[in-house]
């Protein structure tokens, strides 16, 4: 395996900065007399505007070619292209939101049939973030414990539309619609505890009777003893 990775940033003014990235993979395998090679190149850049209120608007484009072969000749080959916009926002009181919205659009070929994809991805996000300081005397050996409560709650609601035409005659179209809880709470410094709950639907609009709800949850409590 070879990699080959640089990135750049530069701040121009106080309220813009400037990113770019080029990434360059290689893999190559042998097994049984049979070699193969992989290649991955993916070059992108990114703009971050800082607004008025605290607002912050990021805009990010990438492309990736892959291709991928043998000493037959070539196996598959694609080129994707994924660009995505996000607009964030501080509101007093530690609640702070973004909307966003990317998109993929990605071409691939593999034995003669070429596979044509269009994803569209938006969300929406809301934080909350609570910090109260305190104490607590603890009776039988008379001592005071400080206590900081931190806690932070954030919801994502997301949605997810495909559109794929696999070859000549056959379409794959769905939507995927979810939403995402995390709650973390912090004690003090040695005592977290973290809610993780997610709920999605999965909606096909090509097979009948293909539809489902999927729910995943979370719980961790970490405690330092010393």
């Amino acid at each position: 395996n070879k990699r080959f990775s640089v990135r750049t940033n530069l701040d121009p003014f106080s309220w813009a900065s400037l990113g770019g990235n080029i990434s360059l993979s290689n893999r190559f395998s042998k097994s049984s007399g049979t070699a193969s090679n992989s290649d991955t190149s993916t070059i992108g850049g990114n703009i971050k505007l800082l607004g008025l209120g605290g607002a912050r608007l990021m805009l990010k484009y990438d492309m990736t070619d892959r291709d991928s072969g043998n000493r037959s000749g070539r196996i598959s080959s694609g080129t994707t292209h994924s660009q995505s916009v996000t607009l964030q926002k501080s509101w007093s009181a530690g609640i702070g939101s973004s909307l966003g919205m990317r998109t993929t659009f990605r071409t691939y070929e593999r034995g003669g049939v070429e596979t044509r994809s269009k994803i569209f991805a938006p969300n929406f996000n809301i934080d909350y973030d609570l910090h109260v300081d305190g104490s607590m005397r603890l009776p039988l050996i008379n001592k005071t414990i400080r206590l900081d409560h931190d806690l932070d709650v954030s919801n994502t609601f997301s949605a997810m539309v495909r559109r794929e035409e696999l070859g000549v005659n056959r379409d794959e179209k769905s939507e995927q619609y979810g939403t995402s809880l995390n709650i973390s709470y912090k004690l003090r410094e040695t005592i977290r505890s973290t809610l993780r709950l997610s709920v999605d639907y999965h909606h096909d609009r090509v097979e009948e009777g293909a539809d489902y709800i999927s729910i995943s949850g979370a719980l961790m409590i970490r405690g330092e003893f010393r």
